[in-house]
């Protein structure tokens, strides 16, 4: 009974920074919405699902795939040093990965642009600023891939509010846009889908930060450690591949959808993407 209490007011913690992500996105998407054009939200909402797609590959992917179970498997088997070993390693090769695809976004921020929105291409200065929009946001794939990771560590220790509420700092980051982000983005002449991505990688940076005090308190902030050749990370990564493909079917949907919005007209993009976040008020409360 006392398991059952334990495990229910975890759930009660993730459920309610849950739900208060995503009551600050709809304030978010509604701010955004009321300070920039459907034309600006267009290709900056289409730059971002981008990195975002691998997010959910890449980062959610890792932590429920493979280093969670793995990380509480070797903590069973030989102890908590071992664990934190194991997490070091696998964090360096995760590290590893996750730069190499930010580096591959920003060189291949052209063809990917055309693979999600070919309709941006009929006017050849909007499609520039798509392009140049994803190669500034890409590095959030980074960012989000870490505090995953710190995440699905926090969980498997037992502890869930940090992780759960970290994520509503990307929604806050948003909100301060009109006097933070857009105001430097026009001083220094970029675009205003700059001053949006500029946001986004604030909020990672901030979601990311958020989560060290609880790692440090719960002696799970370690530096990253060389794998050479550590039998778990192999495992780790071998059970990560069929997420990978699991997660990435449902992405082919995503890129499907943008890519015919794309040649929707003005708004389209925009208009799924609002109606699919208040989908998610719900979904988001109970399925994760």
């Amino acid at each position: 009974m006392s398991r059952e209490r334990s495990v229910a007011g975890s759930a009660a913690v993730v459920a309610v920074g849950t739900l208060a992500s995503r009551v600050l996105g709809a304030l978010r998407d509604a701010s955004v919405a009321a300070t920039f054009s459907l034309a600006v939200t267009d290709v900056f909402w289409v730059a971002f699902v981008i990195p975002n797609s691998l997010r959910v590959i890449l980062a959610e992917g890792a932590m429920s795939g493979a280093l969670v179970p793995v990380f509480a498997e070797v903590r069973a088997r030989d102890g908590e040093p071992a664990a934190l070993r194991f997490f070091a390693r696998f964090l360096f090769a995760m590290t590893a990965l996750l730069l190499l695809v930010s580096a591959a976004g920003v060189l291949l921020a052209e063809p990917l642009m055309m693979a999600f929105a070919s309709g941006f291409a009929e006017d050849p200065a909007r499609f520039d600023d798509a392009v140049t929009t994803t190669r500034l946001v890409f590095p959030y794939v980074a960012l989000m891939g870490l505090a995953a990771m710190a995440t699905g560590v926090l969980q498997s220790k037992g502890r869930f509010a940090a992780g759960a509420f970290a994520p509503s700092l990307l929604n806050v980051a948003f909100l301060l846009v009109p006097f933070t982000t857009l105001p430097l983005a026009r001083r220094f002449g970029l675009s205003d889908t700059a001053a949006l991505a500029l946001a986004a990688l604030l909020g990672g940076t901030l979601h990311l930060l958020a989560l060290l005090p609880s790692l440090a308190r719960s002696g799970a902030l370690v530096a990253p450690e060389r794998p050479r050749g550590d039998a778990d990370v192999r495992r780790a990564f071998t059970l990560l591949v069929p997420m990978l493909v699991g997660l990435g079917v449902y992405q082919l949907n995503v890129a499907s959808s943008r890519q015919f919005l794309s040649h929707a007209g003005v708004g389209a993009t925009s208009y799924l993407f609002y109606a699919q976040r208040l989908v998610e008020i719900p979904q988001g409360l109970f399925a994760l």
